[in-house]
């Protein structure tokens, strides 16, 4: 398990892993840039000592973004003059129909927020590194992927690369990205056994990759028999 560092972006500056090393069960920590993972005999006893690692980190570029000021600034693009805009579709002559004598102007603006995948299974990958090669048991949408990213890390060739696909409790696209493949990987070179990530859904909810938020303008007019004259969006 993996204490994170809790800003998207920011970097792990130093560490104190003394408290969760002494835990029962633990027997292993590894620093890497995303934060400090924790290696023990079980899930529960990972996950406990993570929560004892004191991070120090550096903010990132993103320290003062939030869901609120990135809509801010969504709305904003809108503000623009319609005339010089880039729709992404339109018909018709949209700026002639809304002078046009009886039409109606229909205007409308909608928003998507920011959506987690969220899958039923949470993230995770186990992986045994040999001298000789490497073997990646993963609940994954792209294998492939997952096999390139093992061996640039570990300097294999292709060959050497064993990936088991697992059955995925749910994918949703999420599962194309290799991050919590590579974390997996990246931990297990340091130790001869077996070693399982999971991520907490805390880890999924807070660190993974979001649907986009938008924001839709769309504009029509209307005849006064109710027959659309032109619109954009």
């Amino acid at each position: 398990v993996i204490a994170r560092c809790p800003e998207l972006g920011a970097e792990l500056t130093s560490f104190d892993a003394t408290a969760a090393q002494a835990q029962p069960g633990v027997v292993g920590v590894v620093a890497l840039p995303a934060g400090v993972a924790v290696v023990a005999e079980n899930f529960w006893a990972a996950r406990s000592a993570a929560q004892l690692v004191k991070l120090e980190w550096s903010p990132g570029p993103l320290a003062n973004k939030s869901d609120v000021s990135i809509l801010q600034e969504q709305r904003q693009q809108l503000q623009r003059d319609p005339a010089s805009a880039d729709y992404v579709d339109a018909d018709g002559d949209i700026e002639a129909a809304l002078q046009a004598d009886g039409s109606t102007r229909i205007e409308a603006a909608y928003t998507t927020p920011y959506l987690v995948h969220a899958p039923m299974e949470p993230l995770n990958a186990t992986v045994h590194v040999r001298a000789d090669g490497c073997d990646v048991w993963v609940p994954a949408q792209a294998p492939d992927i997952v096999r390139e990213v093992a061996r640039d890390i570990l300097g294999f060739r292709r060959h050497q690369v064993h990936v088991h696909t697992t059955y995925i409790g749910g994918g949703f696209g999420r599962r194309f990205m290799w991050d919590f493949v590579t974390e997996a990987v990246e931990v297990a070179r340091h130790f001869v056994v077996p070693v399982q990530l999971i991520w907490t859904r805390e880890d999924d909810i807070r660190h993974g990759y979001f649907r986009q938020l938008t924001v839709h303008q769309v504009r029509g007019a209307i005849d006064p028999a109710g027959n659309i004259l032109a619109w954009d969006h």
